[in-house]
């Protein structure tokens, strides 16, 4: 007689999380990699970002809130090196070009610019995510939410620094080939077929940051669900609120300042 073999379900369909296989083998690759790093902060982040239910077996009940923000500072630092880099490589040289001089808050020598952009801009934004992460929590709650804020945000900034983690790969490859091409005169035939190497390159990897941000958003609508054992319906529903929310908030604050202004 044939012995009946049970199949042991693996954790993406434990979790509800089905892909297609050539993704949950790139998934797999990528977490692979981001363990032996050694750095267990990084493969968290990846895991959120990637399996986010998987993830959320490592993630305490009661975590540290310092964890949390030092999560989103994290998230927001990486952001302003990327824009600073942006800005030192296309938008402060052009502007400069058109009007002589650089503009005074894009003058990245300048130690006071470097401060509030990479300090000062960073926790400031931490702040306010804490606040927008609080309102989500809130609108969650009210739809059958069931997990406590601190896990809910050290949760959803996992995810937040698995995505930017992600997209400043994306950019650290997209800066390098920039300026490998710098390195080849335009006006020569080599130059000008290195120049379009690159850029189709970069064309490239700019739609990879596109696929990058659309998973980002799925993966924090799927964290959302999970941590909060919610519905698809109710997870929408809650990020859905906190985007009006936040939008009104926004019409507030300025309406206020323009009455401001006005005295």
């Amino acid at each position: 007689m044939a012995k009946n073999k049970t199949k042991q379900k693996t954790p993406a369909a434990v979790f509800g999380e089905k892909k297609p296989g050539k993704i949950a083998q790139a998934e797999s690759h990528i977490l692979s990699v981001s363990s032996r790093l050694g750095y267990k902060r990084l493969h968290l982040w990846m895991l959120a970002f990637l399996r986010p239910g998987e993830a959320l077996k490592s993630i305490p009940e009661k975590p540290d809130p310092k964890e949390v923000a030092w999560n989103l500072l994290i998230f927001y630092l990486l952001f302003y090196v990327m824009f600073a880099i942006t800005t030192a490589m296309v938008v402060a040289p052009a502007q400069g070009n058109s009007s002589g001089q650089i503009p005074a808050g894009l003058n990245f020598a300048d130690p006071q610019v470097l401060f509030r952009l990479l300090l000062v801009a960073p926790c400031i934004n931490t702040l306010a995510m804490l606040f927008t992460l609080w309102l989500l929590y809130l609108c969650a709650r009210l739809v059958s939410g069931k997990a406590g804020y601190w896990r809910f945000a050290y949760a959803v900034s996992c995810t937040f620094c698995g995505w930017m983690a992600a997209l400043s790969i994306l950019f650290a490859a997209a800066t390098t080939m920039a300026s490998l091409a710098l390195l080849f005169p335009a006006y020569t035939l080599l130059g000008a077929l290195v120049g379009a190497l690159v850029g189709f390159a970069i064309l490239l990897l700019a739609l990879a940051g596109l696929a990058v941000f659309l998973w980002g958003v799925y993966s924090a609508f799927r964290m959302i669900k999970a941590v909060h054992s919610l519905s698809s319906f109710r997870s929408a529903l809650s990020m859905a609120g906190t985007v009006a929310l936040v939008l009104m908030l926004n019409e507030v604050l300025i309406f206020a300042s323009r009455q401001m202004g006005r005295y």
